[in-house]
């Protein structure tokens, strides 16, 4: 995790220090985008790390589609074909793109059972399971005819056209028939219905038309996969929140879902496989609490996170509103390595500054007194004198005088040291980071932490790191 402010050099240095270094060894990865340009600036990283032949560029009107429903009930693995694993997927994507009230849970409980049936219904027509054909499964639901005193299907009705299609499969539908008929189609049950029907819209809207539909709930046949990272794919998703808003932010959590889901199933590195990494700057706009699975246990799977935000309080705001900070916290705790970029932010400075912790601050003191005095004196004195007699006049004259001087000087010393335990970096020195550019000769100071490692010369678990801007 990459913790910096705006212009503190974590883009277009620190990040591109490591995304170089997991080229060069092969990784296959997920590059989610936030910014216009990030999609450009990663491909132009791996054309330099020759791995721009192993780039999959998904953008609309590109040639790659990937149905998720599908791929999450056709997928290898012993949980593959599992409805209830699919209905999760599709559920835990739609509830992260905004929070749920409480009150919501019903209505949501209710989409959870309508999408159960409806994948099971498909399935027991040997269809496949796409969000158009559930759609369009829906839209078939029975209605209660009150002159005939039952529930009817419309005229053309797919799911009338399923269900038989199952029963003449002999496959066991009877529990989808009570389900359809009996609890869906019974009398007055016509508001619940079209509450569960309309929250179930609401939720699949992005799914169901625009860019979205199209590269991730297609008809057509998948033609990649996430599992292709496993392989040394590059997934590149050209989708950036700055331009495609909501949509583009449901596209990605729903891909970094997969991808999570897809890596966590390894253990360990098989010999046909490569290490893998989710590369994600400006990861406030794209946190889910479900990516805590892959802090925790990527390092089994040998799958490893990228990422980088602003500040601690942005990544708070990206979690439920009640618990963010606890969800944070937990998912920081999981980062091995810490970067610290310059930032002005408080609360990310010293959360930085005690999560590498205090130590014992030894503080050395002298003091050194001198002194000098010097005395200079001087005396001149003149006497003169006369006296007179009978006999004659007689005079005296006399002369004295005198200097003196003297110097007096002092010299004293004193020294002693003292030991208190303080943050052995202070949060203020984030404030003071060099950010790169001309004034700093392109290079970007930030402080490396990684818990249980020591470095020289003193052997603690952090030291100051310049990344180049070139």
């Amino acid at each position: 995790m990459v913790l910096g402010g705006t212009g503190s050099g974590k883009t277009s240095a620190v990040i591109p220090a490591f995304v170089r270094a997991m080229l060069r060894r092969g990784y296959g990865g997920l590059i989610c985008t936030v910014k216009e340009d990030d999609a450009r600036n990663f491909m132009a990283l791996a054309h330099h790390m020759g791995r721009l032949e192993d780039v999959l560029h998904i953008r609309p009107g590109g040639p790659y589609r990937f149905s998720f429903l599908n791929y999450s009930l056709s997928r290898e693995g012993a949980g593959a074909g599992i409805v209830d694993n699919a209905v999760s997927v599709f559920m835990e994507c739609i509830e992260a793109r905004a929070s749920r009230r409480e009150s919501d849970s019903y209505w949501t409980e209710g989409v959870r059972r309508l999408l159960r049936h409806s994948m099971e219904t498909l399935r027991a027509a040997a269809l496949n399971v796409t969000l158009t054909a559930l759609k369009a499964l829906i839209d078939g639901m029975p209605l209660w005819n009150e002159a005939g005193r039952k529930a009817e299907f419309p005229e053309d009705s797919f799911l009338a056209e399923c269900l038989g299609r199952a029963d003449a499969g002999r496959t066991e539908t009877l529990h989808l028939h009570n389900y359809w008929l009996r609890e869906m189609g019974r009398k007055g049950s016509e508001r619940q219905v079209a509450g569960v029907v309309s929250t179930f819209l609401n939720m699949a809207d992005p799914f169901l038309s625009g860019p979205v539909a199209e590269l991730f709930a297609s008809d057509e046949p998948d033609n990649y996969g996430v599992n292709l990272a496993r392989k040394g794919a590059l997934i590149v998703l050209d989708l950036p929140v700055s331009e495609w808003g909501d949509t583009g932010r449901t596209a990605q959590i729903l891909m970094k879902k997969l991808f999570i889901d897809e890596l966590l199933r390894r253990q360990g590195l098989p010999p046909t496989e490569v290490p893998c990494f989710l590369l994600c700057d400006e990861y406030q706009m794209l946190a889910t609490p479900s990516d805590a699975k892959l802090m925790q246990a990527g390092r089994s799977s040998c799958v490893a996170a990228l990422c980088s935000t602003q500040n601690l309080s942005g990544l708070y705001a990206a979690f439920d509103p009640a618990k963010g900070q606890h969800q944070a916290h937990a998912m920081l705790g999981n980062f091995s390595t810490l970067i610290g970029c310059r930032n002005s932010e408080k609360t990310t400075n010293e959360w930085f500054a005690d999560t590498i912790a205090r130590g014992v601050v030894r503080r050395h003191n002298r003091s050194i007194t001198e002194g000098d005095s010097w005395q200079h004196g001087a005396n001149v004195g003149w006497n003169t004198g006369s006296s007179g007699s009978a006999q004659g006049t007689s005079w005296n004259w006399g002369r004295s005088s005198g200097l003196s001087r003297s110097y007096s000087g002092s010299h004293s010393e004193s020294g002693g040291w003292s030991e208190s335990v303080e943050h052995m970096v202070m949060p203020s020195l984030f404030t003071q980071l060099a950010s790169g550019g001309p004034q700093s000769n392109f290079l970007v100071h930030s402080i490396l932490f990684k818990a249980g490692k020591r470095f020289p010369p003193q052997g603690r678990p952090f030291m100051g790191v310049a990344f180049s801007q070139r």
